[in-house]
């Protein structure tokens, strides 16, 4: 019967009975010596059913029996389970699920049939590795009777409900004003829909965006105003199931717009009091009143200078002294002139005032800067009585507006304070033609910048150079004789120690110029005075004994005549 493992069959109708006279006999059928009175239900196999019989005067006849095989026709019925969906396993994209267990089988009769479950060609056992997407899984079962199920099925959804994740990387460490900085941005799975202008960027621009799938470069431009920052939000592209990005890592590269431009201001003012100290006029021949003008122009190994004055006798004096310097990585150019004007206390004593202004350019690559100063104060020229021994001192303070290019693209102004103090003796000592020239000089100059505020917003902070020198030389004077019986030629020369400081407050202190510490020139000449006058003169030097990463050498070629 239909879901039972029995069949009802009523067979007591079957067979039949005779008799050689009387009434027809009544068949008695009987299951195990059970009799059967109607339907009966019949087990599943083989059931003997027996017949018996007995006539009106009791004859028994001889006992049949036939048998009764029931057969299980029936297949059994799968019952599929609900569709499934699970998302995909972290980081991946397949979802391990064990299915197997899922939905039911049932029979009519005899054990309960296992379930072949199937992903395509392939039996399920336990967990299995599902892909995205969707996967058909299919349920057969055959009983024990070789009933095979109607096959089912149900379907398997793995999802990506996971967001792509961002990593944010580049090789830059560092960056100034208008610096580039290449940013690699790296999906954890392709995305699109991403343009750029989602990123989140601190004190830079975006001037590029490349880049498909999983790989992407944006290329910024760092306006000075801090640190670099970019990051990639959430939800800027989407993966292809959808999902929007999460956020990604903060990238910060360090900016030294401040520092870098505090260092071109510090090498700037570090050139510029060296410049200062080393065109500082001579004072001791205003007290002999025996200079003569002059125009000069000089130009040796990466440098060149020219000066003018008048003669030191008129009731003001002036000069004017020019020079540019071409190193590895600067050019400088410098404009110093000095006026001043005195009165004779005595024959031995001078006092006086003087102002003085300069003017310098400094160029390094892109960057660049520029400035004019002043200078005045007090001087002395003194003679010690009845001796060739000059003292002259000054002290003279300023101020100077500049202007600051620092990265090529835009020009800020900054002031400073200077003050400048020297003292020197020098003599002449006179051994019969040759005359010999000592002289010590103590000199000090120092620069202060005042804070203020760049374009891009940043605050730069006061900073202060300090330039101290002394100077112990010895010169000579010397003729020579002259073959051609005119004129008169002389052979000049000398040494000098310099010893140089330099001190800094701010930035400036972490800033040494190459000139600090101790070194030794050489000066090696020869001047012919001619006839009529004039006079012809060959100068050379060397600076820089003693000084590492220093030196400075030069000829230079004079024509002179008296006007």
């Amino acid at each position: 019967d239909a879901g039972a493992n029995t069949a009802t069959l009523d067979v007591t109708s079957l067979g039949s009975v005779t008799d050689n006279s009387g009434t027809t006999p009544t068949i008695t059928y009987a299951i195990g010596g059970t009799p059967l009175s109607g339907a009966h239900a019949f087990p599943m196999g083989v059931t003997t059913v027996t017949m018996d019989a007995s006539d009106d005067v009791g004859n028994a006849a001889t006992q049949q029996s036939f048998t009764v095989t029931v057969t299980d026709g029936e297949a059994p019925v799968i019952t599929a389970p609900a569709d499934q969906t699970a998302p995909a396993d972290i980081g991946g994209v397949t979802a391990t699920l064990d299915v197997t267990n899922l939905g039911s089988v049932t029979d009519n009769s005899g054990p309960t049939p296992s379930i072949t479950y199937r992903a395509g060609s392939t039996i399920l056992t336990g967990p299995h590795v599902f892909p995205l997407g969707v996967t058909t899984v299919t349920m057969d079962a055959t009983d024990s009777a070789g009933n095979a199920a109607t096959q089912v099925s149900f379907m398997v959804t793995i999802t990506d409900n996971e967001a792509p994740t961002v990593t944010l990387t580049t090789n830059s460490t560092q960056v100034a004003a208008g610096d580039r900085v290449v940013v690699n941005i790296a999906f954890s799975e392709p995305v699109t829909g991403f343009h750029g202008s989602e990123l989140n960027l601190g004190n830079a621009t975006l001037t590029s965006l490349s880049g498909t799938g999983t790989a992407w470069v944006a290329t910024l431009s760092a306006i000075g105003g801090g640190d670099v920052t970019v990051s990639v939000p959430a939800g800027a592209a989407t993966d292809a199931a959808g999902n929007g990005n999460e956020m990604s890592n903060t990238l910060s590269v360090r900016d030294t717009t401040i520092t870098e431009t505090q260092t071109q201001i510090s090498q700037f003012m570090q050139s510029r009091v060296d410049l200062l100290l080393k065109n500082q006029p001579e004072l001791a021949h205003l007290l002999l009143g025996s200079e003569t003008g002059r125009l000069n122009s000089q130009v040796s190994r990466g440098t060149g200078t020219f000066n003018f004055a008048n003669r030191s006798d008129a009731p003001v004096w002036m000069m004017l002294n020019g020079s540019w310097t071409n190193e590895s990585d600067r050019d400088l150019t410098y404009l110093f002139g000095s006026i001043g004007s005195h009165i004779k206390v005595n024959p031995n004593l001078l006092v006086g005032g003087m102002l003085q202004f300069d003017h310098m350019d400094q160029t390094d690559g892109a960057a660049k800067v520029q400035g004019t100063g002043w200078l005045a104060g007090p001087y002395f020229v003194a003679r010690l009585p009845e001796h060739d021994l000059y003292f002259d001192g000054r002290l003279l303070y300023g101020q100077s507006s500049n202007k600051i290019t620092p990265f090529g693209t835009y020009t800020d102004k900054f002031d400073t304070n200077r003050l400048l103090a020297s003292l020197q003796v020098s003599g002449v000592l006179d051994y019969g033609e040759v005359d010999i020239i000592p002289s010590l000089k103590a000199s000090y100059a120092r620069e202060a910048q005042s804070a203020y505020m760049d374009t891009p917003g940043n605050r730069i902070p006061k900073q202060t150079v300090e330039l101290g020198q002394i100077e112990a030389g010895l010169a000579f004077v010397a003729p020579m004789p002259l073959y051609t019986g005119e004129g008169e030629m002389t052979l000049t020369g000398g040494v000098k120690a310099i010893g140089s400081f330099v001190n800094g407050s701010g930035h400036a202190a972490s800033v040494s110029p190459d000139y600090e510490g101790g070194r030794a020139r050489i000066d090696l000449g020869m001047m012919h005075r001619m006839v009529n006058g004039g006079q012809f003169q060959i100068q050379s030097y060397y600076d820089g004994i003693g000084a590492s990463g220093y030196d400075s050498y030069g000829v230079s070629f004079r024509l002179e005549y008296q006007f």
